[in-house]
């Protein structure tokens, strides 16, 4: 499972790889204009100001090149079966190419180079699309593998949330947590506000809250009449006479 998990993930981090690529390769072409002039990969441009097209040029060169080779990824295991769950790891590629070759797509600027630019965003909006499909299966996947935690009902045999004894005893939760502490009661972990107390824990706290402990007022003495009350009449063996 964490094998398959990975190279899912592997999967996701090219396609946002290549989304970043054809972004930068769009970008780079609307700097260069409607340049045709062609630069080996990784030449660099001497001179020039910093509007002068052709300092893009070898920048694009380069992402071009980059498209090229996280495009291939996606027709080779381990990426190309989990791409194909979603689309043509073929077509896809294919695509790709057309917009990051040299010799042809967009990479000269046609002279429609809007409609050219208009379907690299479009390739793009698919590609997120395509990331997050392949994100999201691995998180369903995590979501089913994990057991869902035991639900216990506070009806009957006990077991309530500290939420629940606050609003059934119209208490605040710093009056809870004083009459929790002085019942020696242990606190929920932090961040777990699923945490329940037991009936044993509960008839604790009832005790505690109409006691002269130190640190409980007397406005805690009704609390501690509703939960008695709660326990009475949530006992398994019916309400107590």
């Amino acid at each position: 499972m964490a094998t398959l998990h990975s190279s899912t993930l592997d999967a996701a981090a090219v396609i946002s790889d290549l989304i970043d690529c054809l972004q930068a390769v769009a970008r780079y072409r609307r700097a260069t204009g409607h340049t045709r002039e062609r630069l080996p990969i990784g030449a660099k441009v001497i001179g020039g100001n910093s509007t002068d097209p052709r300092r893009y040029l070898a920048r694009l060169s380069d992402e071009e090149e980059r498209a090229r080779r996280l495009a291939e990824q996606l027709l080779h295991p381990p990426l190309r079966p989990i791409v194909r769950e979603y689309v043509d790891p073929v077509g896809l590629h294919d695509e790709i190419l057309s917009y990051a070759n040299p010799e042809g797509g967009i990479a000269g600027l046609a002279a429609d180079d809007v409609h050219e630019m208009n379907s690299i965003v479009t390739l793009v909006a698919r590609l997120r699309g395509l990331e997050a499909a392949i994100r999201g299966s691995v998180a369903k996947s995590e979501r089913e593998a994990t057991p869902p935690e035991p639900v216990r009902s506070g009806l009957v045999g006990g077991n309530w949330t500290k939420s629940e004894l606050c609003e059934i005893a119209g208490v605040s939760e710093s009056t809870f947590d004083r009459v929790r502490k002085a019942a020696g009661v242990a606190a929920a972990k932090p961040g777990d506000h699923s945490h329940r107390f037991s009936r044993a824990e509960l008839r604790r706290m009832a005790e505690a809250a109409t006691e002269p402990v130190s640190g409980v007022g007397k406005r805690c003495r009704e609390a501690g009449d509703r939960w008695r009350a709660l326990l009475d009449s949530s006992s398994p063996s019916g309400p107590q006479k």
